[in-house]
């Protein structure tokens, strides 16, 4: 059973910052406040220790108006909630402006365990410089502190923007928000531009249509106790400390539109690769990203990526390297890719025969020969099946062939079986359409991403893989994380 979210809001309105466009920065909050706001927390953070196990509850979200990470009573909380066996995330919203060693400090000294602990960082670029924003990030991430980091998505902030992701930790997810009161759509140019910052930025401009059914196992706590099914949900749905477990859970809300991403990001129905608690925004923590090329990043019979999808792809490699593992020879794939080869750090060719890993300048390559096929039958086979051969080589060593034949007269799964018992030698025989492939029968794309994460020592069930055939689904059997594309 998965485990359900809460999202808490105290009664907090205040922030230690003066941006321009906030209301809260127009009010310091008041001892008599802070002191309110405590006592409710406290009670919050009872309720959940009590309850967490009996309700499944999984994650804790503070997510307060303002600024509250800046009081140590924020921090004894979270401590407090970490050490709760059921609860396998607890985090909070905050813009970073407080002592980070102090703080930190405060949390471990209250028994808080940082592998439980998430940040969403938010970058005011009125009130810090980047570089001292990204320092934070630096340290938390250094301590074992697991941070995302985000902005607005203003137009002119855009150099900026860039800049920042690229002073953050590689490993720490830069999100951008659509900027509200724009007045006008992004252009093509600016929305190519943050997604090279952020791959999911696309998200922030697609409506949502608002749905109850989807937002089960989440809801949204304000201190007096009222629940909402999440932050902008203003249908009361009951009360934390006097309605049953059967009436929190229900979800009500009469939005028409999920607007932000706290809201369509808890969605069942939201396909992302945020893991089991998106509403922390930090993305599964790839370790390598592989991809296939042909109708997955590039449509079949174009060449070279659109400009979205290169955005996303360069984007993705300053976290992570990023592999494509095609089944097309070496030389159609550089062909098909263009002038894009630079964003990858490597790649699988012929589904793996060929492998090559760049690394430091330096390129390791290793092939896996199509050994022992005769020559006789293949061109016995191109001729009772009236196809052309092409066979590929690297140096002197066969690591492919294709039979081929006009478009459109695609190799049946009776002529493949067929063929493949023909052929003696230690080969794999699969067809892609009109195209009938031999290779290795250690060629493979799972068995690809097997070798280059062996040689770079990462661990396959840190990878993504990204696909949209039947030839594409070895990956999924190995990365910690598949996804379907089909364009």
């Amino acid at each position: 059973m998965d485990r359900k979210t809460v999202v808490y809001r105290g009664s907090l309105k205040s922030c230690n910052y003066r941006c321009s466009y906030c209301p809260f920065s127009k009010h310091r909050a008041l001892k008599g406040e802070t002191e309110k706001d405590r006592e409710a927390l406290l009670r919050f953070c009872n309720s959940i220790k009590e309850r967490a196990e009996s309700e499944n509850i999984g994650a804790v979200f503070i997510t307060p108006y303002g600024e509250a990470a800046i009081y140590e009573y924020y921090w004894d909380a979270m401590a407090g909630l970490s050490q709760t066996s059921s609860v396998e995330y607890v985090g909070i919203q905050t813009n970073l402006s407080f002592d980070v060693f102090h703080m930190t400090g405060r949390f471990e000294k209250a028994g808080g365990l940082k592998e439980k602990l998430r940040l969403w960082a938010t970058f005011h670029p009125e009130m810090t410089a980047a570089e001292d924003f990204a320092e934070k990030c630096r340290i938390l991430t250094g301590m074992g502190v697991s941070v995302c980091a985000g902005a607005v998505g203003v137009p002119e902030n855009i150099r900026l923007i860039k800049n920042l992701r690229v002073l953050l930790p590689p490993e720490v997810y830069l999100w951008i928000n659509k900027m509200d009161g724009l007045g006008r759509s992004y252009t093509r140019e600016e929305i190519n531009a943050f997604l090279s910052a952020d791959p999911f930025f696309e998200n922030e401009l697609k409506l949502h249509a608002a749905d109850p059914d989807m937002c089960a196992g989440r809801c949204f706590v304000e201190s007096e106790g009222n629940v909402h099914t999440c932050n902008i949900s203003r249908t009361k749905s009951a009360n934390w400390y006097d309605s049953a477990p059967e009436e929190i859970w229900s979800p009500l809300c009469t939005r028409k539109i999920c607007s932000c991403y706290l809201a369509y990001g808890g969605r069942t129905d939201f396909e992302n690769l945020f893991g089991s608690y998106p509403v922390f925004r930090q993305p599964f923590r790839a370790k390598a990203v592989f991809c296939d090329i042909d109708g997955t990043i590039i449509r079949t019979g174009q060449k070279g990526l659109s400009e979205r999808n290169r955005a996303v792809l360069q984007a993705v490699s300053q976290m992570c390297p990023v592999f494509f593992v095609t089944s097309l020879p070496y030389e159609k794939a550089v062909s098909v890719l263009k002038n894009d080869t630079d964003i990858f750090s490597g790649g699988a060719c012929a589904s793996g025969g060929y492998i090559f890993i760049k690394e430091n300048g330096d390129i390791t390559e290793k092939v896996f020969p199509a050994e022992g096929i005769s020559s006789s039958v293949i061109r016995r086979i191109s001729e009772e099946k009236h196809a052309k051969v092409k066979i590929f080589r690297y140096k002197k060593e066969i690591y492919k062939v294709t039979l081929y034949r006009k478009r459109g007269d695609d190799w049946s799964t009776e002529e493949t079986e067929q063929i493949s018992d023909m052929i003696s030698g230690k080969v794999r025989v699969f067809a892609e359409k009109n195209c009938l492939q031999i290779v290795s029968v250690k060629a493979g794309k799972g068995n690809a991403v097997r070798e280059i994460c062996m040689h770079t020592g990462i661990s396959p069930e840190y990878t993504v893989a990204l696909g949209n055939d039947t030839e594409d689904l070895a990956m999924k059997e190995v990365c910690g994380f598949y996804k379907e594309i089909k364009l």
